[in-house]
Order: C-alpha cells, then structure tokens, then sequence
C-alpha cells in the first residue's frame, strides 16, 4: 500500500512562500515578463510586476488550498500567510494578493482568465496590447496552478 508523506501545513505553506520571495520564484516571473515581449519588458516596472506576480501567485496558492483542505485549515493557512508576509517586510503584498483574490471571484466560468485580465489592466500603458498579456499569463498562471495540485496530491497535509 502507497503511503504519502506527511507534511505539516505550515512548513508546506512556508515552501511555497520562501519560493515566490526567493530568486527562483523572481526568475519565474521574468520568464512570464519575457514571454510578453520587449516592448512590456522595457516599459514596464519591473519590481511593480514582480510585486503583482507575486500577488496573483499568493492567489492561486489560495485556490490550490481552499480546493483541497479543510475550512480550519484554510484559515491557519490564511493567518500565517498574513503573518509570514509581515514578517519578511512584504505586508503590501496582501493588498495586491486581494486585488487578485477580487478578480478571480469575479467569475463564474473561469476565475484564472480574470487575473491574467487583472494583471494586464494594471499594465495597460506599456505600450502592448492588453490581450497578449493576458493571454502568456493565463497559460502561466494554469501551469502554477496545476503544478501547485500536484504537489499537494503527492503529500499530506497535517
């Protein structure tokens, strides 16, 4: 018989987070910024795209969860992101996080569709149609999303 790994909610979460604040999870945003063209990438701030990457990556990780866990868990999850975010000097990223949380809520069909629209809207002025930002972040934030089911599927969560 197959037993998963068990693995404490809080050091899963704490995984998640360190990676989307670490060089690796910066690098994967640059990946999607690129992926957007020259134009997005020279007439676009880059630590302000990060810091909505980041957010709309904080979302998905929250969709991820509130699919797979129990409601008490779901909200240990919520309160030690917040208190882990404050922690490490980035509390400003929750704000951006709800912006996302707002707009995936606001569908009835597709939820991802609406972020990747968020975050193209927030970037409307760098001179490159809101469309294809859309479009390289809702096929990147589908494969965050379905990487994170994933790995909560190999584990579980105590």
């Amino acid at each position: 018989m197959f037993f998963k790994k068990k693995i404490a909610l809080r050091d899963f979460c704490r995984q998640k987070l360190d990676f989307i604040l670490s060089d690796e999870g910066k690098a994967l945003a640059d990946d999607c910024r690129k992926q957007c063209g020259a134009d997005f990438v020279s007439n676009s701030d880059a630590d302000q795209y990060l810091a909505h990457f980041r957010g709309a990556f904080l979302q998905l990780l929250g969709v991820a969860f509130s699919r797979t866990l129990k409601r008490d868990q779901r909200y240990d999850v919520m309160s030690f992101e917040k208190e882990y975010l404050n922690s490490n000097g980035m509390g400003e990223l929750e704000d951006i996080h709800r912006l996302y949380n707002s707009a995936f809520g606001s569908s009835f069909v597709d939820g991802v569709e609406q972020m990747a629209l968020c975050l193209a809207e927030q970037f409307q002025t760098s001179g490159v149609d809101a469309t294809s930002i859309a479009r390289v972040h809702y096929d990147g934030f589908y494969n965050v999303l379905r990487e994170l089911f994933d790995e909560i599927k190999k584990v579980k969560l105590v």
